[in-house]
Formats: C-alpha cells, sequence, structure tokens
C-alpha cells in the first residue's frame, strides 16, 4: 500500500507514468474516481426545493435533481389520465402553472413505479405577504383532479372537491366524470367507446 501510494504521489505531481506502472484508468481503484450522483430526492420531512422540468400529467412532474430527473407523484389527488375526458386539459393547465418554476416538494416515499410520492407546495410571488400554496388544494378547487387519499376514510380534500362539483369547475363540466382509478382498470376496447369527451368544454373551446 505504501509503494501504491508513492507511486500515486508522483503521478500527481509530475504527471508522468513509469513504463511498467502505465496501466488503464479503468484499473485504477474505484475509490479513486468519484461515483455519479443519484437521480433521485431523498425521503424527508424536510422540504426540498426543486425546479419542474416536465409534467407529464396533472399530478405527476419530471424534476432537477443533482443527478439528471427525477419523478414526483403529487400525494393528496388523482388527476384524470391523458386518454380520459378532461385529462388533456388538466395537463397544460397545470403544465402551464408549473413547468420550469421552482416548487418545495416534502417526500414521503416511493410508489411502486419509482415515483417520489410528495407534497407539493408553490412558492409565493416576490415580496407578497401570502405563504406557499398547497398545489393538492389548488388543483381540487380548479376541479382539475379529484382528492385522493386511499389510506383514510375521507380525503382531506373533500369538502374542496364538493365546492368544485357544485360550481361545475373543471372536470366537474363533464356529464358524471369517471375516476381515474376505475378508468385505468378498463380494456382499450371500452376505453375507446367511453372517451366521448365534455360536450361543454368542447363548446367553449
Amino acid at each position: 500500500m505504501q509503494v501504491f501510494r508513492a507511486l500515486l504521489a508522483a503521478i500527481l505531481l509530475t504527471g508522468n507514468v513509469p513504463g511498467r506502472a502505465q496501466v488503464r484508468a479503468s484499473r485504477l481503484p474505484r475509490l479513486l474516481r468519484p461515483a455519479p450522483a443519484a437521480a433521485g430526492l431523498p425521503a424527508s420531512p424536510v422540504w426540498q426545493l426543486v425546479r419542474v422540468e416536465r409534467v407529464v400529467d396533472a399530478d405527476t412532474y419530471e424534476v432537477a435533481t443533482a443527478g439528471g430527473r427525477a419523478k414526483v407523484r403529487l400525494l393528496g389527488v388523482d388527476a384524470p389520465e391523458a386518454d380520459q375526458s378532461f385529462g388533456p386539459e388538466a395537463t397544460a393547465l397545470v403544465g402551464a402553472l408549473l413547468r420550469r418554476q421552482y416548487v418545495w416538494v416534502q417526500v414521503r416515499g416511493r410508489d411502486l413505479y419509482g415515483r417520489h410520492l410528495a407534497v407539493v407546495r408553490l412558492r409565493p410571488a416576490a415580496f407578497s405577504p401570502a405563504g406557499p400554496v398547497a398545489l393538492d388544494s389548488l388543483l381540487v378547487v380548479h376541479g382539475w383532479a379529484w382528492a385522493y387519499e386511499p389510506d383514510r376514510a375521507t380525503a382531506r380534500r373533500l369538502a374542496e372537491q364538493q365546492q368544485a362539483q357544485r360550481a361545475g369547475r373543471g372536470l366537474w363540466q363533464c356529464p358524471q366524470p369517471m375516476e381515474p382509478r376505475f378508468w385505468r382498470g378498463l380494456d382499450n376496447e371500452t376505453k375507446r367507446r367511453n372517451r366521448g369527451g365534455c360536450p361543454r368544454l368542447q363548446q367553449g373551446r
């Protein structure tokens, strides 16, 4: 080990590698090479500031991390899928709100698809006295998603959802919208037959 350390010191100082000591970089001990940063966010009660790079759909986003990009699944809601009624509209509306913006996330874990399950808050405008805005509340109030917490008897945003229903906001313009958890279980043919869209939304375009 002492011989190896002396040889390494000579290489670093002179830049020259003795003839018999010439080796490929790949054969040097791995400890000498920095490991690539993992593309992920640690589960932590600490709020982390990240930038949204892409909105996959209204409740799933790609955010920038030290190691690349990571997918975040917003907790507290379930938004319509891209191929069901109001799905494209919800994705576009949330995309306009979040894309290239910095948000606060509190990661609670991961789901079966490897996405980070997180509470997300929007930063207030500069010099605004208002505090951060809960993104799940914003989506439900505007009718862009259902209140959804399968581990609770009653979702915390249910009252806000009922207000959006009474006001006919967002997806509640659709006649009897189907929750995404049921839509995902349908076969492709059944989806095709029931993809009619929202007449009132189409008239308003």
